[in-house]
């Protein structure tokens, strides 16, 4: 992107409740012609450090916001943390791809309001404005884009059978984009992300307090609508994605970290697939209930740093790599759900001891029985009209 895209300010938006407080208010630095001089302590990211000065004026939202996962990246760093304990992961040579990589996913209040995302090389989303509900595409898909935004949209994701593929993938997009193009913010609200970690050292997005499908769908979480299918099961079996998921989904098989070494930043080969998995849930909890669930490959193997002189092999069997997701390509109608026995006795749904392989040794207790096919009576399914790749005729 060019420097003047990335830097530009709109002259208009020194007549914005933002503009009035003057370049240096936030900024500093010194208002001289000599460029060198105007530099002299400037701050490039104000809105950082604790919320920085944001809080002088958002100080309910600061307070709780410079604690959240997005701010600390508490995720990433206690997966970190567990691959290398007892070792402090401050301590560990670890720390350098954390600092140069997984870091650039941290963000302030600019990196979602003002400026996209450190680690699609930053820049102003639009030339200074602030941007109260931040653009999904700029700002959101910044950080989300390999995965979520790609089967969002439709980009990523489909069913294969053999070599055969769905011709058009735009057709596993979630419905909530492609019909109520709705953007990341209509479900995941302000207040959720700015709030405070209850348990920062154990937190993982999958068991923080977020937004449920309940809360919009109240009769189906309930099994009260005209579906029978949500009366099948016992509360709490199935996440709604299980059957919800419109295909499959990018999973990871290697970091994907990127480390500085003598001015170059070499990438380690990246292997990924698209695949669909139901296991059992390695991490029950009250955000993350359900006994079946879909699972992600995450990008990690025991020499995934050794660039570093890292090897994760000591802890690596004690940890789960098939973590738990809720893919965003949600639709009404999906292949799995088209009858009891679409989904019941097809082991290509499931994860299998194969696939566990994949992984560590721990993701063994996620490998679940595969369901015997059930004898249906006329009436009793949801049947719908699908070709074999899912996708509505």
């Amino acid at each position: 992107m060019p420097g003047r895209d990335k830097y530009w300010v709109d002259p208009d938006f020194l007549n914005t409740d933002h503009g009035d407080l003057g370049c240096m208010y936030c900024h500093k630095g010194n208002n001289v012609f000599d460029v060198k001089k105007a530099h002299t302590g400037l701050v490039k990211d104000p809105s950082d450090d604790k919320a920085g000065v944001c809080k002088e004026c958002h100080e309910e939202i600061t307070d709780t916001y410079y604690k959240s996962i997005h701010y600390t990246i508490a995720g990433i760093r206690n997966v970190m943390q567990a691959y290398i304990s007892p070792q402090p992961l401050e301590k560990s040579p670890l720390m350098i791809a954390f600092k140069i990589d997984c870091n650039s996913c941290h963000a302030s209040c600019g990196s979602c309001h003002i400026s996209r995302p450190e680690a699609t090389k930053g820049g102003l989303m639009g030339a200074h404005q602030f941007f109260k509900e931040p653009p999904m595409g700029k700002s959101c898909f910044g950080c989300h884009g390999a995965r979520t935004s790609g089967e969002y949209t439709g980009k990523i994701g489909h069913y294969s059978v053999g070599d055969e593929e769905v011709p058009d993938i735009g057709d596993t997009a979630d419905v909530h984009f492609y019909k109520y193009r709705m953007i990341c913010s209509d479900c995941h609200e302000g207040e959720m992300m700015h709030q405070e970690m209850e348990k920062p050292d154990k937190a993982r997005f999958y068991n923080l307090p977020s937004v449920q499908c309940e809360d919009c769908h109240k009769k189906a979480a309930k099994g009260k609508d005209h579906v029978p299918m949500h009366k099948a099961h016992k509360p709490d079996t199935l996440s709604c994605a299980v059957c919800h998921s419109s295909g499959g989904y990018h999973n990871c098989f290697e970091c994907h970290v990127l480390v500085a070494q003598s001015g170059k930043l070499p990438v380690p080969l990246a292997e990924s697939k698209i695949m669909f998995k139901i296991g059992l849930n390695p991490d029950r909890g009250p955000n993350n209930k359900f006994k079946y669930v879909l699972l992600r490959h995450s990008p990690v193997r025991p020499l995934s740093f050794s660039i570093l002189g890292v090897d994760l092999s000591p802890n690596f069997d004690k940890l789960h790599t098939w973590a738990p997701i809720t893919p965003h390509n949600i639709q009404r109608k999906t292949r799995q759900n088209a009858e009891c026995n679409a989904c019941h006795g097809h082991p290509e749904f499931f994860l299998t001891v194969e696939d566990a392989k994949l992984g560590s040794k721990a993701d063994e207790l996620s490998v679940p029985r595969v369901p015997e096919p059930v004898k249906e009576e006329k009436g009793e399914t949801n049947r719908v009209t699908m070709n074999s790749f899912g996708t509505k005729k």
